[in-house]
């Protein structure tokens, strides 16, 4: 019996049991359940590599059990390759030792040397595979442990930040208008447009002002980064759990997009008051997926975006694609605006019963720039790193995208069969700022707002992002949570 134990823990586990506990640490890393699907995904898809790479060094080593080692010294070099470089920076002080053209051929020399003496060898490598089989399941024992209680930390962690849902109080005499939510990212507030760009932005206040919308005077978002700005926004609430430092990273990310993916505010909407969810936004929401992508914070990033592989490809990979692919790569948010766009005018033309709630987030007048204030389009090449800081373009598009916004809203008016409610906001504004500059620029915002009614008492100059479902909610649904206090998070890269 123990020597048929012995022999089935020989077998060359490892090829599966690697790329899961990789994963499975990188999920103890950034724990979300949104990331589960795509731990066991590549979980299987880096299983299957490495049998297929056992297989073929088989061919040239002529003993499976050899094959299999060599193999995964090949995939420890993938996995591990940025943990060795961060810790030769960290010891060193320095990113000399670190860089590609040093570590690179260290990494390779040493993988072929390896390989050539597990070749020479005329050992019986049986305790060797025992030995890596027995470490990686206890090390996957342990993270196995450590996910469960990060599972309760995040449980923990939501509860104190999102409102639950049998806090809202369904209201039975309340109207029920169609809700359109429009978010114009990074769109910069009045006075950092005056104080930063020398630029008046009255002309779409007046706009909407004729509109009969209203402008909530010197507001700010509570967040200076996207997804924690519209986490907080839908939870009406600020962020609990933040990193000390207050430094962007994965695992608040994935937080916050819960936030948003489970929001109570939505979820009322629809149970309560029989609305019909519209999303088009690259957050999943509820049960309605993203229409695009958020191309570098896929889930499949987060699990594989350290591994050498992905590494290379990110730092190189634009050398070896065409021009004419590298021209499409720059205007993948030019084509998801537009989509988000006909969506949202295909959504108006949908005739049911049910009020809707439309949430539309165009990624304008953010990074890239790609209109002046005419509509001519800006050449593909001029779409760089360096552009990205140009203020004289970003107010061209801000001009554009305020085309756009007021186009989108009288088609909306013109199209509702009854008077819908429009709320017009950003979740943060300009950021492409000089290191020095006052942080409370980047927090000035566009937050306006148009009510059938016409009664805009709750909307108090000041007001944040965080409490403008609070403040709605009360005017519609007769809800009653407080205002929080306004104030603002800077969150760095």
């Amino acid at each position: 019996m123990k020597n048929k134990f012995i022999q089935i823990l020989s077998i060359p586990f490892f090829l599966a049991l690697l790329p899961l506990f990789y994963f499975q640490h990188r999920l103890l890393e950034n724990y979300a359940p949104s990331l589960f699907p795509d731990f066991l995904k590549l979980s299987i898809l880096y299983s299957g590599i490495l049998i297929l790479i056992a297989g073929l060094f088989s061919l040239y080593l002529r003993n499976f059990s050899k094959a299999s080692l060599a193999a995964i010294v090949l995939m420890a070099a993938d996995f591990f390759y940025s943990s060795v470089q961060d810790l030769l920076a960290n010891i060193t002080g320095s990113s000399v030792l670190s860089k590609y053209s040093i570590l690179l051929p260290v990494f390779f020399i040493t993988i072929l040397l390896i390989i050539r003496s597990i070749k020479k060898s005329t050992k019986d490598f049986s305790s060797v595979c025992r030995y890596v089989n027995l470490l990686l399941l206890i090390l996957i024992v342990i993270d196995i442990v450590q996910v469960l209680q990060s599972k309760q930390r995040f449980q923990s962690r939501l509860k104190n930040t999102a409102i639950p849902y049998s806090q809202f109080t369904k209201c039975d005499t309340c109207s029920r208008p169609d809700i359109f939510l429009l978010v114009v990212d990074e769109y910069a507030g009045n006075q950092e447009l005056k104080d930063i760009f020398n630029s008046d932005n009255t002309i779409l206040d007046s706009s909407l002002n004729q509109r009969g919308f209203h402008t909530v005077k010197y507001s700010s978002s509570n967040y200076n980064s996207t997804v924690y700005s519209m986490g907080s926004f839908f939870s009406m609430n600020y962020l609990a759990g933040l990193n000390e430092k207050l430094t962007e990273n994965y695992k608040d990310i994935l937080f916050c997009r819960e936030l948003i993916n489970n929001n109570a505010f939505t979820k009322y909407l629809q149970s309560a008051m029989g609305y019909e969810i519209y999303n088009f936004s690259f957050f999943d929401f509820g049960d309605q997926r993203r229409v695009v992508q958020n191309i570098l914070t896929t889930n499949t990033n987060i699990l594989a975006g350290n591994t050498l592989f992905h590494k290379l490809n990110y730092t190189f990979g634009a050398r070896l694609v065409s021009r004419k692919k590298i021209e499409k790569i720059k205007l993948t948010e030019l084509v998801d605006n537009q989509k988000i766009e006909t969506l949202l005018k295909e959504s108006l033309d949908v005739d049911n019963r049910k009020p809707k709630f439309v949430y539309a987030h165009f990624n304008m007048p953010h990074w890239p720039y790609f209109f002046d204030s005419a509509g001519i389009q800006t050449p593909v090449d001029s779409l760089t790193e360096t552009y990205k800081t140009n203020k004289k373009a970003y107010i061209q598009y801000l001009k554009y995208s305020n085309n756009k916004i007021l186009n989108l809203i009288d088609e909306i008016k013109q199209k509702s069969k009854n008077p819908p409610v429009i709320m017009l906001i950003s979740d943060h504004g300009f950021r492409q700022l000089p290191p020095d500059t006052d942080k409370k620029y980047y927090f000035m915002n566009l937050n306006s707002i148009f009510l059938p009614s016409g009664k805009y008492a709750t909307f108090y100059d000041g007001m944040s992002n965080v409490n403008l479902l609070r403040a709605y909610l009360k005017h519609q649904f007769n809800q009653s949570w407080p205002m929080l206090p306004d104030s603002s998070i800077f969150i760095k890269d």
